[in-house]
């Protein structure tokens, strides 16, 4: 596989999880980390959230600590 043909991978930080917690950069990173892979970029994150963040994202973006 050749450099250029090679997915973009991004690890996306994150405050919370906007379904859990409504804030404006919280909506903009959940809308983000949808439509990257739309674009072929390959997601993983990390926001203060539950376990169910996991459950949502299939594993993408993991909860971790209090919301």
């Amino acid at each position: 596989m050749s450099q250029s043909s090679r997915p973009i991978k991004s690890l996306q930080i994150g405050m919370h999880w906007f379904p859990e917690r409504a804030g404006g950069l919280d909506r903009m990173y959940y809308s983000l980390v949808g439509a990257l892979p739309g674009a072929g970029v390959e997601v993983r994150g990390l926001v203060a959230g539950s376990p169910k963040v996991a459950d949502d994202t299939g594993g993408a973006i993991q909860g971790f600590g209090p919301a």
